[in-house]
Order: structure tokens, then sequence, then C-alpha cells
């Protein structure tokens, strides 16, 4: 199905990404961490995976929630708690910054300067605020809120 749907003459076919969460694993944060289906940005099949069943995710699932047929989110997802929110977030700004440092002329680049400069922005937003933002939602924040010097 999956090979299919990426040839499809549509922008976006080749871009599908997100994992499949049974119901029992979405609900309790205790499963955090158990591989699922996922696929991949770009991928053409599904691979076992744990990329989404983090704590963020479950927030954002639950908090941001958009039902487009059967039960809201907030009655699949328990919430998740501002601390752990926060833990998982600074874990990523942490394992990110050594992964840049362990490697910096792969990011030399334009992509990887803006994403990383975006993403951070979107981190720090988060932490701050303690729930889930966009790239530009943390920018703009950013800018408003960050000495430019």
């Amino acid at each position: 199905m999956y090979e299919r749907i990426y040839g499809l003459e549509y922008g976006w076919a080749q871009h599908l990404e997100g994992s499949y969460f049974p119901k029992e694993v979405l609900r309790s944060d205790s499963q955090r961490g158990r591989q699922l289906w996922y696929l991949d940005n770009g991928s053409r099949s599904l691979v076992r995976s744990d990329y989404c069943n983090t704590a963020v995710v479950r927030w954002t699932v639950r908090e941001h929630e958009v039902a487009l047929a059967g039960q809201a989110p907030t009655t699949l997802v328990d919430p998740v708690p501002v601390n752990v929110l926060r833990k998982k977030i600074l874990a990523t700004v942490n394992n990110c910054w050594r992964e840049i440092l362990a490697e910096p002329e792969r990011y030399r680049n334009r992509f990887y300067q803006a994403f990383i400069v975006l993403s951070y922005c979107r981190l720090l937003h988060d932490l701050h605020n303690g729930s889930t933002g966009s790239k530009r939602t943390g920018a703009e924040w950013a800018k408003a809120n960050m000495d430019p010097s």
C-alpha cells in the first residue's frame, strides 16, 4: 500500500510520516519507548521504531487534538505532566547538541544551519512554556524574548 501511495503524483505522497499506536500503548505513558510500526518521511514501507512513541508526541496529540473520525484524543491519551514534557524536551536539547558537536562538518550547510536555529528556538519556547509549538512559533518567541547579541 505504501509503495502505491508513494508512486502517486502528489507532492505530499512521498512525505508521509507517522506511527501506528495500539490504543493501550497510546493511552499510557508507561508504554513510552515501545517500538511501533512507523513510516518515515520519504519511505515506501513500514519499519519498527520508537520514534513517535514519546511524551512530546503524546502531549501534542492530547493537547492539540484534531479528530478526523472516532473518539476525541483526550479520551485516548492520559495527560502528560508538564515536568515529564519538559524533561523530554531538555533531553532532546542536550542530545542534539552532542550530535552537532560530535560531527560539526555534517551540519555546516544552509539547510542544517537554518534547521538547527529554528529547532532550538522551538525547543527553548517549549521548555519556557511547558507546551509544544511550531518552529515558526519558536522563532517568533525567540525574537521577542531572547537577547539578539
